[in-house]
């Protein structure tokens, strides 16, 4: 299984079952892949890139009014 692939598939947002999908293995599989801690660490490094990149659109947006 190519992990850095699931990563980026995980991280734009898919589903379990999506990213298993196109990966070619099974969900469980990519469920296992979840449990690793640096995997945990980098989806959740993402989610914060992604709220604060929204909270900055939104102040640029919230100016431009």
């Amino acid at each position: 299984m190519n992990e850095q692939r699931t990563l980026e598939l995980l991280k734009k947002g898919l589903t379990t079952g999506q990213v298993a999908s196109v990966i070619g293995v099974s969900p469980g599989r990519i469920s296992q892949f979840l449990q690793k801690e640096e995997v945990k660490q980098a989806l959740e490094v993402a989610r914060v890139e992604s709220d604060t990149r929204d909270i900055e659109e939104v102040q640029i947006q919230a100016k431009t009014v």
